[in-house]
This record gives structure tokens, C-alpha cells and sequence, in this order.
């Protein structure tokens, strides 16, 4: 049934489309601490120490009229982690593809920004979950090999339009710049993972 559930999503959220409108801004980024409404600072950089786990979050701004589903690939620079483990934030969990080849999550409800909704700007849609090894490396937002960069609004019919990459994130060094010009309101700080864990004492 899970599958069956995938795949009318799917249908229903990839289709092209005529018209792009609604979330033309919408922005992606890396987080390794969860942005809130009145802290929504992003950190863009981790340094941890060998042989701990940590997060890196994924979400995305400036999504006015909301969303229903995006699609992106994600790239983690090899032997600076064990395999990571990828979890789904939206609504249902539905999802086709794997995180490292192109994937596709779909939300069973409208992921809105309006004030007043239980989501709002930004959204963290998934987790990379991983353990540090050693050394210095990246992790990537990369376009999906079909679907290249889509994010669903919620609009009727279906519309999309294109996100582009605000900030990737670096392990052990500072995150690769995004896209040029992809610049949202939240600040971006660069900050060492001591700095972070005296957050949490």
C-alpha cells in the first residue's frame, strides 16, 4: 500500500508544468543546528570530534505559498564519515529515490510558511545522519537527475518552480558558497562544534 501511496504522489507532484510561480525564491541550504523562528541563525561549518556522530539538516527558505515536494541529490565527500543515514522530515515520509542518486520527497499535506500553520520559513525536510572519521570534507546539495532542483507548491493545478543552493555545508573546514546570488534573510555562521555542544550544557 506504502508503495501505491508513492506513486500516485509522485504522479501527482511530478508532472511539468506550464507556468513556474509562487516560490521563484526558494532557497536550499545545510544546517548543523536546527534553525527556530526566533533563532534562525544556519551554520554552515562542523568541526567535530573523531569518532562522534552529528547532523547535518536540510531545509529550505522563502517558500510564501508553501510546498508539497522537492527533489534534490546529495553528495558526502567519502572516508570523512561512515555511510550516512538519511531520514525523511515531511509529513507521510513518501519518497522515491535514495539521497545519494536523486530523490524525490513528497509531503501528504501542504508545508506552508503562512503565519498561523504549524510549518513555517524555514523548513528542515530531512536529516543526513553521520559519524566523523577524520579529515576535512563536504556535504552538497547536487541536482536530481530528473527533476533537477523542483520544488511543488501548492497551488491547483500543480506548479514548480526552481530552488537554488544558498549555502552547502563543510565538516572540518567552511562550507563550499552556494549559488551566486542566492542569498536569504537568515544569517549564516560559521561555527566550531565546541561551540555548538556549549549550547546544549
Amino acid at each position: 500500500m506504502r508503495y501505491v501511496l508513492i506513486a500516485i504522489a509522485m504522479v501527482a507532484f511530478c508532472v511539468p508544468a506550464f507556468a513556474q510561480a509562487g516560490n521563484e525564491g526558494a532557497k536550499v541550504f545545510v544546517t548543523f543546528t536546527t534553525p527556530t523562528p526566533d533563532n534562525a541563525s544556519v551554520v554552515s561549518r562542523i568541526d567535530p570530534d573523531p569518532y562522534t556522530a552529528f547532523t547535518a539538516y536540510l531545509g529550505i527558505t522563502d517558500i510564501g505559498v508553501g510546498m508539497t515536494s522537492v527533489s534534490f541529490m546529495m553528495s558526502v565527500t567519502e572516508g570523512v564519515s561512515s555511510p550516512p543515514a538519511f531520514t525523511n522530515l515531511l509529513p507521510g515520509d513518501l519518497a522515491i529515490g535514495s539521497w545519494n542518486t536523486g530523490i524525490t520527497l513528497a509531503s501528504t499535506e501542504c508545508i506552508n510558511a503562512d503565519a498561523g500553520r504549524v510549518y513555517i520559513d524555514p523548513v528542515i525536510f530531512g536529516t543526513l545522519d553521520l559519524f566523523y572519521l577524520g579529515g576535512a570534507g563536504d556535504v552538497t546539495f547536487l541536482d536530481h537527475p530528473e527533476y533537477a532542483r523542483w520544488v511543488v507548491n501548492c497551488a491547483e493545478p500543480v506548479d514548480y518552480d526552481l530552488f537554488c543552493v544558498w549555502t552547502h555545508g563543510g565538516i572540518g573546514k567552511d562550507a563550499e558558497p552556494g549559488d551566486e546570488g542566492c542569498d536569504a534573510n537568515t544569517p549564516i555562521e560559521s561555527q566550531t562544534w565546541g561551540a555548538i555542544k556549549s549550547l546544549y550544557r
